[in-house]
């Protein structure tokens, strides 16, 4: 559990349209002008590092990004060494949705 004041509250943000995945990679993000949010992502190779190389990218757009569904414990194990904590959004249809995010414009 986080240390009070170690959780990041999100806007409720849900865009038209959900991206593609780079080459060796699963799921699915979005991103809208503050916010990217990566509600499913899955290595076809675990160990060969595309998801850390694409990850390195997303952080350099500045923007908070939002992992809300933790699939594996190895996954959350690369975002916790990589500063992400506690995150939730308040979802108009799914209600309280929790998992771990990172301000990158404030890191």
């Amino acid at each position: 559990m986080s240390r009070l004041g170690d959780i990041i509250e999100l806007p409720d943000e849900n865009p038209d349209k959900f991206l593609g995945m780079p080459e060796g990679l699963k799921g699915y993000w979005w991103e809208t002008e503050k916010q990217i949010c990566v509600p499913l992502v899955i290595s076809k190779n675990e160990g060969n590092g595309t998801f850390t190389k694409w990850l390195d990218l997303l952080e350099t757009k500045g923007k908070t990004i939002f992992f809300p569904s933790i699939v594996s414990k190895r996954l959350e194990g690369i975002l916790r060494r990589r500063g992400y904590i506690d995150a939730f959004v308040m979802d108009k249809e799914l209600g309280f949705v929790d998992g771990l995010a990172k301000d990158v414009a404030k890191a």
